[in-house]
C-alpha cells in the first residue's frame, strides 16, 4: 500500500514505487555513491550511533560548539549523528561520559550533513537524465518525512517534483522516525522490511506503540530468506491480507518474464520431465557427455539385440528377474486396465480381470521376445508364474569409461569403474600411529609387534580366563589360565596419537569420540590429502569486514555427491569400560554428558560433519570382513548414482589399556589367540607351526572416486575397483564354511571375467591374492579357507598365484582396512610385503607362492576377507598407477580449486597434517596462511593399464562460469528479546571487555580481533547454548559473580549484553550512570536501551558498502569475561564482540552460557 527507503534504501523505494525503472534505480544508486565519495572537504567529518532517547541527543548536540547534527534519526532511542571531526569528538566524549553506548561508523565522509553538499549538484544533474515518473504506490521521503507528490500542479514538471525532494537526499538527515509516523498516520498497520537484516523493522518497532500494529521481517539471519520470506506471507494472511500469488500467464508478468530463460520456448520448456527430474536427482552435478551412450530399453528386454556387446558388465540375477518382470508387466498392461508398474509379483488374473484369450495372446507375445520352459501357461494364475516361466538369461551390459547404462525405470546400474585415489593406513609399533615411515615398514615386512607390560599381563591373568584349546586331532579341552606363558603376551600396540595435538581438532570435539572413531577420523583426513582433494574454508566476517576460518569443508559442488562408510568392530566400547569403571562420572563428579556420543556408533557422522560430506552415511560392523564390504557398498552407491564418490574409514585399537584386558581375555577364551612371547615363534601365517592369532590396532581410510573426478584434480589412481562380493555363509558364530566361501569366490571371479573381459587362466601369473590370514589354528583356519577357496576357482594353477599378508607384522586390526591399503599401495609401488616369520611348510595347504618380500611387478589383486558371524568379502582391483608417489600434475589441484570456490589466489597446505586451500588469503584473512607447502611428486604421466585411457585425462580446469563461493557463515544479527541488564557505560569497561574477550576466543576459537560486540552468538559466532552456558560459568566464576535465579541466556543474546550483565553487579549501578549523561541543570531523563536493538547494521542506512562498527567500550572486567568465554568456545578473543548475540551470533547455547555464568 505504501514503501519506504533508509538512505541508499530509498532508490530502491523508488524503484518499486515506480518513480524510477529498474536499471535507472541502479544507475542512480550508483552515481550516488560515487558523487558522496568523490567530495573533496578540509575536514570530512565522522559519524557516530547514539543509544538514548533522541531528546536527550538534541540536548547534548546543542551544548557542543561546532557543527554537529542528527543525521540519521532512526528511533526515539537511537539516532546516528555526523559533522566535523573536532565537534563530533567533542559530543562522543560527553555521550560517553553519560554512559551512552556510542559507535563510531567507519565511513569516507560524515554522510546526510552538510559536508556532502557539494555532491547534490552533480547528482541532481545526473537524476535529471533519467526517466522520472510520478509514484504509483505511495512512497514518503527520507528529506522531510512527508509522502512523495502523486500529481503535479498545471505548469509543474514531474521532474522537478521529484527532484525537489530526491536531489539534496544525501545532503539532509534521514527523516526516518518521521516517515514511519507519517505512515501510521495514514493507515499503515502492518510493516515489512524488505532486504536483509532487522534494523527498519526493530526502529519500527521502537517508533510505533500501538497494538493494531504488526512488524514483520522477510530475511531472518537465522530463519533463511525463503524460510522468514513465507513467514511473513503467513502473518500476512493471518492479518487478513492474504497474498495474491499470480501464475505465469498473468498480465502482471512482462512478456520477457513470461518467456523463461533466454535459449528456451516458452514457459514450460524449462520444466524438466519426470524423468529428467530424477536424473537431476540421481546427479546434481553436471557429467562428462562426449562419449556417453545408452542402452535402449529394448535392448535391455532383448538379449540377442545388436546394442549388446560382446564384453562389459553382466546383469546380476536380481537385476536380470527386475528387467523380465518389467517386460511381463509391460505386455500384460496392453490387454487389462492397470499400469505396469502394478502388475508385479502374486497378482492373480482374477484380481485384474484377465481372460483366458487375453492370457493366450501375452504367452505368445512373450515367446517371442523370451525364451520359456515347457511349462503350459494355460495353468498360470499369478503374473509371478508367468514371470518364472521366463528361461532367466543375463546380459552383458556394454561398459567403458564414459558409459552410462540405464534400466527401463531410467535407474543407473554403472557408469565406469570407481578409482581408489587416496589411503592412509596408520600401525601398531612405531612412534606415531600414523607415522611418516609406515609404508616403508609395512611394504619390507617390518615386524610391529612387541610384548605386553608385565601390569597388562598380570591383568589379563587376573580375569581367570578358561581357554578352549584344540587338538591336532579336532578335541578340544578347556584349561584354565593360571600362569603367564597361558595369557596372551604380545600385541601391535599403537605408539603416540592425539586427534586435538596432532590434527588440530577441536578437543572438545574429540572428547565426545572413542578411540575407534578418533583412528577413523584421522585416517580418512589423511587419506583426502593423499588424495589430493582439499579441503577449503567455511569463513565467517564480522562487521568490521575481517574474515576467519571456522572451519574446512569439501567445496560445496563436491559436498552432496560424497558419501562415508565407517568400519569398525568394537566402535565405542572403549569409553563404555572406561564409564561403566567409574561409574560415568568424570572430572567435577557428575556424569559425562558426552556419554552417548561416545558409546554410539558414530565416525561416519562425525567425519561427515567436519569435512561437510552429505552424501550417503554409514556405519558397517561385518567383523574383520567390515572394510572390504565396505567397497561393495561403495561401489553399489557409486553405480545407483547415489554420489560420486565415497570415503571409507575405519578404526579399531582392541590392545589399549582399556580394550586389551577384555578383547584379549575373550580371544584367548575362545581358543582363537596364540600363546608365547617370541613374535618369530607366533606370528605364523600358513606356516605348519601356525597356533592362534595376535590382536593389533590401526586406522585407514580411502577415497573411493569415479576416474574422471580423480583425474581433473591431476591425480593418478592407484587402482580400479573392478567389482566387489558381499556374503554370508549362515554357518557358525567364529568358523568358515570352506564350501560356501569357495563358491562365493568362483562366483566372484566369474562375474569379473565376464564383466571385463577377462580369463582367470591368464590372471593367476599377473595377480596377487592378499590374504586374510590371521594364523589362526590349522583345523578351520582362516588359511585352509582361503587355499581351498583358490584351489576350487584356479584349480592348479593357484599354486602359482603370488600370496600375501599384513596381519603378520601387526597382529589382527579388527575392522581396520590393513591389508586393502597394503595390497593398493603395493600394487603402484611395485612392492609387497613377505610372509611374516615363515619356516615350516604346512604340506595340508600344498604347493604355494607365496611372497618373499622386494618388487612384484603384478597387475591385478583378490583381496578376501572374512569375520565372525560367517562373513566374507571380496575385492578385485587393477593397477592404475606405476608409482606409490609420483601421481600428480603439477598446478592441477589449484586450478580445480579455483574452478570450485571462485577465489583467485589459492595457497595449499599442510596444515596440522590436513590438506587444506587458503582463499584469497591477502584480503583481510585473519592470521594469513598458516602450514607447510605441500610436496606432491609428480607423474610421468604412464599408468598401468592400458584400457584406462591416458586421454581422459581432462586439460587444466577452467574456472566454472558459476563458480560456488567458498562456504561463508554470514556475520549477521538476529533477533533478540530486550535485555534484563542495561550495557555498561564504555567509559569504564576494559577489563570486562577484555575477560570476557578473551574466554570467548579460547572458548570458540575465534580470534578476538574478530569479536564484535553485537554479534549474535548462536546466530553469527556459532556458539550454540551449551557453550554460552559454559562460558558464563567461568565468567561466573572468573568476576566472582553471585547466583541470579533471574538470570535468562536467552536475554543476553551478544558480548555486549554479557558485559553489561556483569557490570551491573559493579559498586556503580546503571541509574547512576545514567544520571551522569546531562549537566545537572538538564531535565531530560537519558534512558540508556539495549545496544543490540539499536545499534546500526552495516550498510542498512549509509549506503557506503565498506562502513562498519568500531566499539569504544572501554570497561575494566572486559578481558576476563572474553577469557572465560574463550576457553568454553574456542573463538579467538579477537574475534569476540561486546554486542554480539551469545546464543544467535556466538552459537552459545544455554547449558553452555549456564556454565561460563557459573
Amino acid at each position: 500500500d505504501m514503501v519506504a527507503g533508509h538512505s541508499l534504501g530509498e532508490y530502491a523505494a523508488l524503484m518499486v514505487s515506480g518513480i524510477l525503472r529498474f536499471e535507472d534505480a541502479l544507475r542512480a544508486a550508483a552515481a550516488r555513491g560515487t558523487e558522496m565519495g568523490s567530495v573533496e572537504v578540509p575536514d570530512r567529518g565522522i559519524m557516530a550511533s547514539i543509544t538514548a532517547p533522541f531528546e536527550a541527543i538534541e540536548s547534548v548536540l546543542s551544548s557542543v560548539d561546532g557543527y554537529v547534527i542528527a543525521a540519521n534519526k532512526n528511533s526515539p532511542t537511537m539516532t546516528v549523528i555526523a559533522g566535523e571531526t573536532e565537534p563530533m569528538r567533542e559530543a562522543m566524549r560527553l555521550f560517553e561520559e553519560g554512559g551512552a553506548t556510542v559507535v563510531q561508523l567507519q565511513t569516507s565522509h560524515a554522510f546526510h550533513s552538510r559536508i556532502v553538499a557539494p555532491a547534490n549538484e552533480p547528482l541532481r544533474r545526473f537524476l535529471e537524465g533519467l526517466e522520472i515518473s510520478l509514484p504509483s504506490i505511495p512512497i514518503s521521503a527520507n528529506v522531510d518525512g512527508t509522502f512523495y507528490p502523486n500529481d503535479v500542479q498545471p505548469g509543474q514538471d514531474v521532474k522537478d517534483v521529484i527532484l525537489e525532494k530526491l536531489a539534496p537526499q544525501m545532503s539532509s538527515a534521514v527523516e526516518w522516525t518521521s516517515q514511519i509516523r507519517s505512515m501510521h498516520e495514514a493507515g499503515a498497520r502492518l510493516y515489512l522490511e524488505v532486504g536483509p537484516k532487522r534494523a527498519l523493522a526493530l526502529f519500527a518497532s521502537q517508533i510505533i506503540d500501538e497494538d493494531d500494529c504488526l512488524v514483520n521481517i522477510t530475511n531472518h539471519p537465522k530463519a533463511g530468506g525463503i524460510t522468514s520470506f513465507l513467514g511473513a506471507l503467513a502473518m500476512l494472511a493471518v492479518a487478513g491480507r492474504v497474498p495474491v500469488i499470480h501464475g505465469l500467464d498473468s498480465s502482471i508478468h512482462t512478456p520477457e518474464f513470461q518467456a523463461g530463460p533466454k535459449g528456451t520456448n516458452g514457459l514450460q520448456a524449462g520444466i524438466p520431465s519426470s524423468a529428467e527430474a530424477e536424473a537431476l536427482r540421481l546427479r546434481a552435478r553436471p557429467l562428462p557427455q562426449s562419449g556417453v551412450t545408452s542402452v535402449s530399453t529394448t535392448a535391455l528386454e532383448n538379449p540377442t539385440s545388436s546394442a549388446v556387446a560382446s564384453t562389459g558388465l553382466m546383469e546380476d540375477e536380481f537385476q536380470a528377474q527386475r528387467r523380465v518382470a518389467a517386460s511381463i508387466g509391460k505386455i500384460i498392461s496392453k490387454h487389462v486396465s492397470y499400469p505396469e508398474g502394478v502388475l508385479v509379483g502374486q497378482v492373480s488374473f482374477d484380481e485384474i480381470g484377465l481372460t483366458s484369450q487375453a492370457l493366450t495372446m501375452i504367452a505368445d507375445e512373450t515367446r517371442q521376445i523370451h525364451e520359456v520352459s515347457d511349462d503350459d501357461p494355460a495353468t498360470f494364475s499369478t503374473i509371478q508364474e508367468l514371470v518364472d516361466w521366463v528361461v532367466i538369461q543375463p546380459i552383458l551390459r556394454p561398459i567403458d569409461h564414459g558409459t552410462v547404462i540405464t534400466s527401463s525405470s531410467s535407474e543407473v546400474i554403472q557408469r565406469g569403474n570407481p578409482v581408489v585415489s587416496g589411503v592412509s593406513l596408520g600401525l601398531p609399533g612405531l612412534d606415531e600411529v600414523f607415522d611418516e615411515g609406515g609404508w616403508d615398514a609395512i611394504l619390507s615386512g617390518q615386524n610391529l609387534i612387541s610384548e605386553l607390560s608385565p601390569e597388562m599381563k598380570q591383568r589379563l591373568l587376573d580375569k581367570r580366563i578358561v581357554r578352549l584349546v584344540k587338538e591336532e586331532d579336532g578335541t578340544a579341552n578347556l584349561v584354565p589360565a593360571d600362569s603367564l606363558d597361558t595369557i596372551p603376551q604380545l600385541a601391535g600396540q599403537g605408539g603416540h596419537f592425539d586427534l586435538a595435538e596432532q590434527y588440530g581438532i577441536d578437543s572438545h570435539l574429540v572428547d565426545a569420540f572413542d578411540i575407534a572413531t578418533s583412528l577413523a577420523f584421522a585416517a580418512g583426513l589423511e587419506a583426502l590429502a593423499d588424495a589430493g582433494l582439499p579441503l577449503i574454508p567455511v569463513e565467517q566476517v564480522n562487521g568490521v569486514g575481517k574474515r576467519m576460518i571456522r572451519r574446512w569443508s569439501l567445496p560445496e559442488a563436491e559436498r552432496d555427491r560424497t558419501g562415508v562408510i565407517f568400519a569398525s568392530v568394537f566402535p565405542g566400547l572403549q569409553k563404555v569400560i572406561e564409564h561403566a569403571l567409574n561409574n560415568g562420572q568424570v572430572e567435577g563428579g557428575h556424569f559425562d554428558r558426552k556419554y552417548l556420543l561416545q558409546v554410539l556408533s558414530m565416525g561416519h557422522s562425525q567425519f561427515a560433519n567436519w569435512i561437510g560430506a552429505r552424501g550417503p552415511n554409514l556405519a558397517i560392523n561385518n567383523a574383520c570382513a567390515s572394510t572390504p564390504a565396505a567397497f561393495a557398498i561403495a561401489e553399489d552407491w557409486m553405480a545407483t548414482g547415489r554420489c560420486d564418490r565415497v570415503i571409507i574409514v575405519s578404526g579399531d585399537d582392541s590392545t589399549s589399556d582399556v580394550l586389551m584386558p577384555w578383547i584379549g581375555a575373550g580371544f584367548a577364551a575362545a581358543g582363537a589367540h596364540a600363546m608365547g612371547s617370541e613374535v618369530s615363534e607366533v606370528a605364523l601365517p600358513f606356516d605348519a607351526r601356525r597356533h592362534g592369532m595376535l590382536l593389533g590396532m590401526g586406522g585407514a581410510a580411502f577415497v573411493i572416486e569415479r576416474s574422471e573426478d580423480s583425474l581433473e584434480r591431476g591425480v593418478t589412481p592407484y587402482v580400479e575397483v573392478l567389482g566387489a562380493e558381499i556374503a554370508n555363509s549362515a554357518y557358525h558364530p567364529t568358523r568358515l564354511d570352506t564350501d560356501h566361501a569357495a563358491m562365493v569366490m568362483e562366483r566372484f571371479v566369474a562375474r569379473m571375467e565376464v564383466r571385463h573381459g577377462l580369463n582367470r587362466a591368464d590372471l593367476v601369473d599377473d595377480m596377487t591374492f592378499m590374504s586374510h590370514e590371521p594364523y589362526t589354528p590349522p583345523r578351520g583356519g582362516s588359511a585352509s579357507a582361503e587355499v581351498a577357496s583358490l584351489r576350487s576357482v584356479f584349480g592348479d594353477a593357484a599354486s602359482r598365484i603370488l600370496i600375501t599378508n599384513g596381519k603378520g607384522y601387526t597382529g589382527h586390526p579388527m575392522g581396520v582396512g590393513l591389508e586393502d591399503a597394503i595390497v593398493i599401495r603395493g600394487l603402484a609401488a611395485g612392492r609387497l610385503p613377505p610372509i611374516a616369520n615363515f619356516r615350516d611348510v604346512d604340506s595340508t595347504l600344498g604347493e604355494l607362492n607365496l611372497c618373499m618380500g622386494g618388487k612384484h611387478d603384478v597387475r591385478y589383486a583378490l583381496r578376501h576377507g572374512a569375520g565372525f558371524g560367517s562373513q566374507i568379502a571380496l575385492t578385485f582391483l587393477r593397477r592404475i598407477a606405476n608409482s606409490d608417489t609420483a601421481r600428480f600434475t603439477p598446478g592441477r589441484i589449484d586450478s580445480w580449486v579455483k574452478a570450485h570456490s571462485g577465489a583467485s589466489n589459492i595457497h595449499l597446505r599442510i596444515l596440522d597434517r590436513k590438506f587444506v586451500a587458503y582463499l584469497d588469503p591477502d584480503d583481510n584473512l585473519i592470521g594469513g596462511v598458516q602450514g607447510n607447502t605441500p610436496l606432491f611428486e609428480a607423474s610421468d604421466g604412464s599408468i598401468s593399464d592400458p584400457s584406462f585411457s591416458v586421454s581422459t585425462i581432462p586439460v587444466p580446469v577452467e574456472p566454472l562460469s558459476n563458480p560456488a563461493p567458498a562456504p561463508v557463515v554470514p556475520a549477521e544479527t538476529s533477533s533478540s528479546p530486550e535485555p534484563t541488564h542495561s550495557p555498561p557505560p564504555s567509559s569504564s569497561n576494559k577489563d570486562i571487555q577484555s575477560g570476557v574477550l578473551s574466554v570467548v576466543a579460547e572458548a570458540t576459537g575465534y580470534p578476538s580481533e574478530f569479536l564484535e560486540l553485537d554479534a549474535d552468538m548462536e546466530g553469527e559466532l556459532g556458539i550454540d547454548s551449551i557453550k554460552q552456558a559454559e562460558i558464563m560459568a567461568e565468567l561466573r566464576e572468573m568476576f566472582s559473580l553471585p547466583v541470579d535465579d533471574s538470570f535468562q541466556l536467552r536475554e543476553h543474546p551478544t558480548l555486549g549484553h554479557v558485559i553489561g550483565y556483569i557490570a551491573s553487579f559493579d559498586s556503580v549501578s546503571p541509574a547512576e550512570l545514567e544520571s551522569t549523561l546531562v549537566d545537572s541543570d538538564d531535565s531530560v531523563d537519558m534512558a540508556i536501551v539495549s545496544s543490540e536493538e539499536s545499534m546500526p547494521e552495516e550498510n542498512d542506512y549509509e549506503g557506503n558498502s565498506e562502513s562498519t562498527l568500531v566499539s569504544q567500550s572501554t570497561d575494566s572486567v572486559d578481558d576476563e569475561i572474553i577469557q572465560v568465554v574463550v576457553e568454553h568456545t574456542g573463538y579467538p578473543a579477537e574475534f569476540l564482540e561486546m554486542d554480539a548475540d551469545m546464543e544467535g551470533e556466538l552459537g552459545i547455547d544455554s547449558i553452555k552460557q549456564a556454565e561460563i555464568m557459573a
